[in-house]
Parts: C-alpha cells; structure tokens; sequence
C-alpha cells in the first residue's frame, strides 16, 4: 500500500509542475516544464476546465460545405425571386402598353354576328337561320368572357 501511495504521488508530481515559454534567439517560441537556464522564461498559468463545459471545436470541413450550400441556396432562391419579381413587371407593362387585338377582335365578331342577325330578322328568316344565328352569338359570347378577363 505504501509503495501504490508513492507511485502515485510521483506520477503525480510532473502534474503539479509549471508551464513555462521562451522565445530563443530566432524568434521561435518554446515551451517547457522547466525553464532553460541561460534565458528568461515567463511562467504560464494552465486553467482547469469543469468535466461537463463544452469543447469549442472548429467546424469540419463537412459543415462548412453545408453551410456554404446553405448559403449559396439562399443567394440562389433571392436572385431568382428578384429575376421573378422583374419578369412580372415587365409582362404587366407590355399588357398595359398594348391594345388586347384578340380581345377586340372577338367583340368585333360578335356584334357583327348581331348585326346580321338583326337584320336577318327584318327581312325575314327560316328556323334553321335562326338557330344557326343563336347558336353562333352564343358561342362567340362564350369566346368573349373567355379571352376578355
């Protein structure tokens, strides 16, 4: 038992030494546990650190791809939302610039149709002219409500 308490307290001995650095005449930093003897040496104080705090490591080369595709999504999903929000503009002002032809057009062909219709029913007119009327007035009006929104 005596020589466990001895053997511990020499293992243990190196422990309580101190830390100490120089610097050499080439500018290289040393450190030791005992300071050399020609040089002065500045002692260094070892802080303890609690069993349950923290390691700080620096991230892996892993997380900093991931945070490097994290950011280069980021950077991708803003400029195409600017890219987005630029097209829209444009597609509104060229709407807003232009007459709608198709539009137009498809209200010009009904009240042609109309017209004709009209007319059609002062001089007189078969049923099959009639349906063939109703029927064209109903589908270019249909066309109308579907082309002008």
């Amino acid at each position: 038992m005596k020589n466990l308490a001895v053997l511990l307290v020499m293992f243990a001995f190196p422990a309580w030494a101190g830390v100490y650095t120089w610097t050499d005449e080439n500018g290289v930093t040393h450190f030791g546990s005992q300071p050399p003897p020609a040089t002065e040496a500045e002692e260094v104080e070892i802080r303890e650190s609690s069993p349950g705090s923290p390691i700080q490591t620096s991230p892996s080369v892993y997380e900093m791809q991931q945070r490097l595709n994290e950011a280069q999504h980021e950077r991708d999903q803003q400029r195409m939302k600017r890219v987005r929000q630029r097209y829209d503009r444009a597609i509104k002002e060229i709407e807003q610039k232009r007459p709608d032809y198709i539009c137009q057009g498809a209200k010009n062909r009904l009240k042609s149709t109309e017209e004709r219709w009209e007319y059609k029913k002062r001089q007189g007119y078969s049923v099959s002219e009639q349906n063939y009327y109703e029927q064209r007035i109903k589908d270019q009006k249909r066309h109308v409500q579907n082309i002008c929104r």
